[in-house]
Parts: structure tokens; C-alpha cells; sequence
């Protein structure tokens, strides 16, 4: 079979899961084709090196390649080959510069004093589909320039799904305290001549620590650290006015058949989270377990950073512990202790902060306090986020 133009295009690298599309890292960079349809090949060919160079221009980490290149390559080894040159492996090389992650495709036809330029930059995951329509309307005094006009459009749609990404590292911090204390008292006993108070302290401590380095464009890795602290204690203290039996019996009842006397009762309850790490990557649905991306508002100026992070599996321990003595006796309760797995999952967008898709550095911090007041107590909140990204 005697195969004079084969060209294949590899798909892009997303798969789809859960509805959502998924970023699988490249051993590469991305490669765009630029490709136009026109009756004149010298018009053709000068539309696709305008918008080449302004592709390469704005998205130095990705390999560009047109048509008219492929085309003259490829006569170049044939008659190369043909003459009896032995480079017959060179044309296998080719076949790489045709593995398109995104196609250009425009078409340019004349009409009276201008040029009429339509097409679309299609990514080939089919998932993606078109990634915007590239039309416009060229005088011919300034063709040139409204070809470059017409790559730098193009240029700019492919800057937003950062096809060069920006990379960096966020660190992000969430502090929770939560204390909380309710008393209440009493008299009690035999002719309300003793007391009894009873006093509830609850208190919790969060902590949670993520610092990610974003390699990719959505793919990151780092580490994460949660650790909570819920404690719940109840304690009773009566003076004169827990009723102790002095004898066995039936026969004699009511507030005589006994002598008052002293307690002191403790609960505690307390859960405790521990998790550390994050947790591996799913071969089998392509998911991260760590991600940021960044979304740009080219209205607004502005960006959101959105952070996804699954962890490891943790430990939830929770347990309960009874301390109960009256001067009768001391009744304890056996300590109980439950332990459990879990896993701390995030999903959080942060910003907006200001910036375009073209700038070379994204760099930010913000920090935020929340304090909810409540009966006993306050609950204070402090969100702290910093972040480097360079394109």
C-alpha cells in the first residue's frame, strides 16, 4: 500500500468522568495545527504563519505547526527518500508534528476589498468540542495586520485554558476555636438546706494545613494535615443532697430513710480527627486527588482560584468517660472508645482577585476573620490563603 499522507490526530489528553472533565498530564507539550482552506495558496499560507506566530508568541511552551510546513516537509523527505536517501525512519518522525491536541481550522475567501476569515480552534477531546468560532472581516490595505489581529484573537482563547499553565505553590490554612461554658446552681436537700451546681464547658480546636505545587494545568500534588479536637465535659457537684439508704428494706420511705450527703458526677465526651496526607491518584477514572484552577472574568478582570483535595484515609476517635462519687459509694462507668475511618474531602474557591489570563505572574494573599458570638462563648474562624503562580 503505498501511503503518501496519513495524517492522525491524537486526542486530546481529558477524559470524561462523573460529568466532568478531567485533566491527564502529557509526557509533552500540547501541539496546535493551523490549517486554512483557500483558492490561493500564497493567501493561505500567509493567514496560517500570522496566526502561528502570534500562537507561539503568546504560548511559548506548546509546538505550532501549519499545513504548509507538513505538506513541504513531507515533499522535502519524499524526494529525499526517492533519490535514494536512506532516511526512510525520518517520516515516521513526522507523523508527530500531525498528533494535534487542537486544530486551527480557518477558511479565507475575497470579497470585493476584503478578505472574509471564518473558522474555529476545536479541541480534538470530543468532550471539549469547539473551543471558540474565529471570524472577521480584513480590509486589503491591512491584510497583514489583520491576519496577526486575527492570531492574536485565537492566541488569547488558547491563554485561558492555560495550555502553558501557570505553575506555583498555594498554601492554604483554616484555624477554628469554638469554647463555650454554661453554669447554672441551685439549693437542694432535705429543707433546700444543701446546693448542687452544674457546670458545661465545651470546647473544639480545628486545624487544617494544605500547601499544594501546581504543576499542571489543573494537576497538583503537596500535603495536608487535619486535625480536630471536640470536647464536651458535664460535671455536677451537690453538697448535702444526694440521699443515701442506711438500711434494706421496703418499710420506711421518703426523705428519713436515709442520710444526706456529697457528689461529685464528670462526663466527658471527646472526638478526635487525625488525617494526614493525600490520598493516591485513580488510574481507573483519571481523578487527582489534589487540583487547582484557575478561572479568569476577562469582563470583570478578574480570577477565582478553585481547589479540590481528597486525603488519605484518617482516624475518628470518639470517646466517653463517666466519673461518679458520692459518699455512699463510687460508681464509675467502664470507659467507652469508638474508632472510625475517613476522609476529608474539599472542594473551594477563593478570590476574586485581580488579573488576566495574559499576565506572567499570579500573586496574591488574603486573610479573613470570622467571630460568631453565642450564649458561653464565641466561635472565632481565620481563613488564611497565599499563593505564586507564573506562567
Amino acid at each position: 500500500m503505498n501511503r503518501i499522507l496519513v495524517i492522525a490526530f491524537l486526542l486530546a489528553s481529558f477524559t470524561q468522568t462523573n460529568g466532568q472533565d478531567k485533566f491527564v498530564p502529557l509526557d509533552r507539550n500540547y501541539r496546535i495545527l493551523v490549517k486554512t482552506e483557500s483558492n490561493d495558496p500564497y493567501l493561505g499560507t500567509a493567514l496560517e504563519t500570522a496566526v502561528a506566530q502570534e500562537i507561539e508568541k503568546e504560548l511559548p511552551c506548546v509546538t505550532v505547526v501549519t499545513k504548509f510546513e507538513i505538506v513541504q516537509t513531507i515533499i522535502a523527505d519524499r524526494e529525499n527518500v526517492l533519490l535514494g536517501g536512506t532516511e526512510e525512519s525520518r517520516l515516521e518522525e513526522l507523523g508527530k508534528f500531525y498528533n494535534a491536541d487542537i486544530i486551527v481550522v480557518q477558511s479565507i475567501a475575497v470579497s470585493g476589498d476584503s478578505y472574509i476569515i471564518s473558522g474555529s480552534t476545536v479541541s480534538m477531546g470530543k468532550k471539549l468540542g469547539s473551543i471558540s468560532r474565529n471570524d472577521r472581516t480584513v480590509n486589503k490595505n491591512n491584510a497583514l495586520n489583520g491576519f496577526h489581529e486575527c492570531g492574536k484573537r485565537i492566541a488569547m482563547e488558547l491563554v485561558k485554558i492555560e495550555l502553558c499553565p501557570f505553575k506555583g505553590r498555594i498554601t492554604i490554612s483554616t484555624i477554628k476555636t469554638d469554647n463555650e461554658v454554661r453554669e447554672r446552681g441551685n439549693r437542694c436537700g432535705k429543707n433546700d438546706q444543701g446546693w448542687f451546681r452544674e457546670t458545661i464547658n465545651k470546647s473544639n480546636q480545628y486545624d487544617e494545613n494544605i500547601v499544594l505545587d501546581k504543576k499542571r494545568r489543573y494537576q497538583a500534588d503537596g500535603t495536608l494535615s487535619v486535625k480536630s479536637t471536640d470536647t464536651k465535659i458535664w460535671r455536677t457537684i451537690n453538697s448535702n443532697c444526694v440521699l443515701c439508704a442506711t438500711y434494706d428494706g421496703d418499710d420506711v420511705v421518703g426523705t428519713d430513710a436515709g442520710i444526706y450527703t456529697n457528689s461529685d458526677y464528670t462526663q466527658t465526651l471527646k472526638e478526635d480527627i487525625k488525617i494526614e496526607g493525600l490520598a493516591p491518584i485513580n488510574h481507573e477514572t483519571g481523578n487527582f486527588p489534589a487540583t487547582v484552577e484557575i478561572k479568569f472574568d476577562a469582563i470583570q478582570g478578574t480570577y477565582m482560584v478553585k481547589v479540590v483535595v481528597v486525603s488519605k484515609k484518617g482516624t475518628d476517635i470518639k470517646s466517653k468517660k463517666i466519673l461518679n462519687i458520692t459518699a455512699c459509694r463510687k460508681d464509675d462507668e467502664p470507659d467507652e472508645e469508638v474508632k472510625n475511618e475517613m476522609i476529608f474531602s474539599s472542594s473551594t474557591s477563593y478570590g476574586p482577585f485581580k488579573g488576566k489570563p495574559t499576565d506572567k505572574t499570579l500573586t496574591d494573599s488574603k486573610i479573613e476573620t470570622f467571630t460568631t458570638k453565642h450564649d458561653g462563648g464565641a466561635e472565632v474562624s481565620t481563613y488564611k490563603v497565599n499563593f505564586s503562580f507564573t506562567r
